[in-house]
C-alpha cells in the first residue's frame, strides 16, 4: 500500500495516477478539505483565486486536463491581455509576447535594446552555482537585470535573484544557452516550441482539485499525521487523533511543505534537519475590486509588474477581470495584488492589516484609484521555496540520507507551478508500476 500525506496537486495527482493503475492506497489530508493552495471563493459575483491564478498548460497538461473531463472547463486569456507591463519611472510600459517587441519598448534604453540583440553572438560561459542575477548580468546587462529580468523572475520565484540558482529555477534558459549559443537564437530558432499557454476554469482554479477528488476513492480528510516510523519490513503512519488507528505502508509519499515533513519524521534527525534547512518566501495575495469609473487606468493586459528597484511592497497585480471578463460582475473590475518574497525582508514583520492599507495607498498612485475594496486577502508565511545554494546543498544531503520507501513530491523539488506538479506525480506514480 501507498500512503499519500497531503492532498493538494502533488498528492491529489498522484492519487489519481495510482487509481487509474489500479495499486492501493490512501491519501490523507489534515484539513477539512482537499486542495492545499488552490481555493476559490465566489463572492458578490466576483470569482476569486486565493492561490494560483492561473495554470501554464503545454500539450501534455491540456492532455491532461482532457483525460480528468475539464476540456470544456477551461476557459483561456482575453486577447487583449497578451500585453504584460512593468513599472519604471512612475508609469507602467508594455512588453510585448515576444523577443523582438523588446525593440519598441519604452521600459528600457536602447543600449540594453542593442544589449539583448548582441547576445545573439555572445560567447560565454556559466560558473558553478551560478545566480540568476550573475546569468543576466554576463549574458545582458546591469539595467536588463533591474528592470526587465528581475521583476519577471520576481513575480514567479518572488526571490533574491544574487540567491536564485538559475539552472535550478529556470533549466530552460541553460539549455537554450548550451544548446544554440544564445538565448535569444535559441528562443528564435526554436520558434517556441512547446510554449504554454496560461489557462484556468469558469469557475475557478479550484474546479481542477475538486474535480481530482472527485475521482479518487481512498481520500481522509481531518487526517493530520503525527509521525511515521519504521515498522518490520514497512512503514507505520500515527495521527494526531489518538481515535484514528495506525496505517502501514510500504511506501509512504510525502506531499507537504518541508517543515511539516521535518517533524513528522523526526526519528531521522539527519533528514529532518536537512528539510529544516529549505526556505520559503512569504507572500500575500489581496483581491481589490472597483467600480470600472474609480479609476481612468486602462486594464488592458495580463497585469503589471513592480520592480524591487521601484521601492514599493508590491510584487505587481493581475488585472483578473481583464484576463477572464466572469471574474467580475459587469461594470467592476478585480485586481490580484501580491507583495512579499526575497527582497521585501521587513514584509513578514507587518500585520494584514498594514498591508492591505499600504496596498491601498499604492493603488492610488499606480491606478490613480479614488476608491476601492478588499475583497479578500491571503497570506502565506511560507509561500514559494527558495531555490538557492542552500537548497541544493540541502537537497543532496535529503537524497543521501532518505531511507528506502520514504519520497517527496511537493514544489520544493522539480520545479515550483502547478504544472511541474502535475508532471512530478505523473512521473513517480509511473515508478510504482
Amino acid at each position: 500500500m501507498i500512503a499519500i500525506i497531503g492532498a493538494g496537486i502533488s498528492g491529489l495527482t498522484l492519487a489519481y495516477q495510482l487509481e487509474k493503475a489500479g495499486k492501493s492506497y490512501q491519501i490523507f489530508e489534515a484539513s477539512e478539505s482537499p486542495g492545499g493552495n488552490i481555493k476559490t471563493r465566489i463572492k458578490d459575483g466576483f470569482i476569486l483565486d486565493s492561490g494560483p491564478n492561473t495554470l501554464l498548460a503545454d500539450d501534455q497538461i491540456l492532455q491532461f486536463l482532457g483525460e480528468i473531463g475539464l476540456s470544456d472547463e477551461i476557459i483561456f486569456p482575453d486577447p487583449k491581455s497578451k500585453n504584460r507591463f512593468i513599472f519604471r519611472d512612475g508609469k507602467f510600459h508594455a512588453l510585448g509576447a515576444n523577443p523582438l517587441s523588446l525593440l519598441f519598448t519604452s521600459l528600457i534604453s536602447w543600449k540594453s535594446k542593442g544589449v539583448i540583440f548582441s547576445e545573439w553572438s555572445k560567447r560565454s560561459k556559466g560558473i558553478e552555482n551560478e545566480s540568476f542575477a550573475e546569468f543576466v548580468k554576463r549574458r545582458f546587462n546591469q539595467e536588463i537585470l533591474d528592470w526587465l529580468a528581475t521583476p519577471i523572475e520576481y513575480g514567479i520565484h518572488a526571490a533574491d535573484p544574487e540567491k536564485l540558482l538559475v539552472e535550478a529555477a529556470f533549466p530552460s534558459l541553460i539549455k537554450l544557452e548550451r544548446e544554440f549559443g544564445s538565448v535569444l537564437k535559441g528562443l528564435v530558432k526554436s520558434k517556441g516550441a512547446g510554449r504554454a499557454k496560461s489557462v484556468n476554469f469558469k469557475a475557478g482554479m479550484q474546479t481542477l482539485t475538486d474535480t481530482l477528488s472527485s475521482k479518487i476513492s481512498c481520500l481522509k480528510l481531518s487526517y493530520s499525521v503525527k509521525k511515521v516510523v519504521a515498522s518490520t519490513n514497512e512503514w507505520k503512519i500515527q495521527f494526531e487523533n489518538s481515535d484514528q488507528k495506525d496505517v502501514y505502508a510500504e511506501e509512504v509519499v510525502f506531499c507537504i511543505p518541508t517543515v511539516r515533513a521535518a517533524k513528522i519524521l523526526s526519528f531521522s534527525v539527519e533528514l529532518a534537519s536537512q528539510l529544516s534547512k529549505i526556505r520559503y518566501n512569504p507572500m500575500a495575495m489581496i483581491h481589490r475590486s472597483f467600480s470600472e469609473s474609480e479609476s481612468p487606468f486602462h486594464f488592458n493586459g495580463f497585469g503589471g509588474l513592480l520592480p524591487p528597484k521601484a521601492g514599493l511592497i508590491s510584487v505587481g497585480s493581475i488585472w483578473s477581470s481583464s484576463v477572464f471578463s466572469n471574474r467580475a460582475p459587469k461594470g467592476k473590475r478585480l485586481i490580484a495584488q501580491f507583495a512579499g518574497g526575497g527582497l521585501r525582508p521587513g514584509f513578514a514583520n507587518l500585520t494584514q492589516e498594514e498591508i492591505e492599507n499600504s496596498l491601498e495607498e499604492e493603488s492610488a498612485k499606480l491606478f490613480q484609484l479614488s476608491n476601492s475594496e478588499v475583497q479578500h486577502t491571503t497570506i502565506w508565511p511560507e509561500a514559494i521555496p527558495l531555490y538557492d545554494l542552500n537548497w541544493q546543498l540541502a537537497v543532496k544531503e535529503i537524497e543521501k540520507n532518505t531511507p528506502m520507501g520514504i519520497h517527496f513530491l511537493a514544489n520544493w523539488k522539480g520545479g515550483v507551478s502547478v504544472a511541474d506538479c502535475i508532471r512530478n506525480a505523473k512521473a513517480l506514480a509511473e515508478k510504482f508500476q
